[in-house]
């Protein structure tokens, strides 16, 4: 696998993937790639399902909303899949988002949704850009650098959330990103809420929920 956002010399090669079932449910999964071990927990469907949501994180702000969501999710239909990026070098990391979408077209995920904050924000706009599995791409908090392509995303959807407290990566990344990306997107400022979003984490959650539904469930 290449990542066109990497070196010139950029390929990951997928070695094998290992599994173990917990007893909440969970799966927890170990990616062998060529430049590294990628961790990963996939909440499954009851049902067999075609759609996925890929977070860039194992707990994710807002109090640990991917966490909350994921079996949620599942609920409507919809499997999650949350990985650890393993280092904070842009290409790197989305070079781990397109193994992790590797790993679920490889068990029949057609239609995905990637989520990520802050850092992962500008790695799921990127990953977005280049996997035609997916259908959309929510960012909370995120950084413009790394994200000036968003334009490339379209005609996928784009979800933007942002505290308009935010001393981290203020407001203006998000306006940033709005202003750059094409139609169809979305943008929401919660007032009051810093970089982590917990001031506002129902506000988010509730969002993040009936946005994911509604694009992989096509309501």
């Amino acid at each position: 696998m290449t990542n066109p956002d990497g070196p010139d010399d950029f390929v990951m090669e997928f070695r094998g993937v290992q599994h173990r079932e917990q007893a909440d449910g969970t799966i927890r999964i170990l990616m062998e790639t060529s430049r590294g071990d990628i961790q990963g927990i996939l909440n499954p469907t009851k049902q067999p399902t075609n759609k996925c949501v890929l977070f860039g994180h194992f707990t994710g702000p807002a109090d640990g909303v991917y966490e909350t969501l994921s079996p949620e999710l599942n609920e409507q239909g919809i499997a999650a899949l949350r990985i650890k990026f393993r280092n904070r070098e842009l290409g790197e990391a989305v070079g781990d988002t397109l193994a992790g979408l590797s790993f679920l077209k490889a068990i029949g995920v057609e239609e995905t949704a990637l989520v990520g904050a802050s850092f992962g924000g500008a790695v799921a706009i990127r990953a977005g850009t280049i996997s035609p599995l997916v259908k959309g791409v929510a960012t909370l908090a995120s950084q413009t650098f790394g994200a000036q392509d968003v334009s490339e995303l379209a005609p996928k959807h784009l979800l933007i959330l942002h505290g308009l407290a935010d001393q981290v990566l203020g407001p203006h990344n998000a306006r940033n990103i709005y202003d750059w990306a094409n139609e169809p997107k979305e943008m929401v400022l919660y007032p009051e809420s810093d970089h982590n979003l917990a001031y506002c984490k129902d506000e988010v959650h509730d969002k993040l929920l009936e946005w994911l539904t509604n694009l992989l469930n096509g309501r």
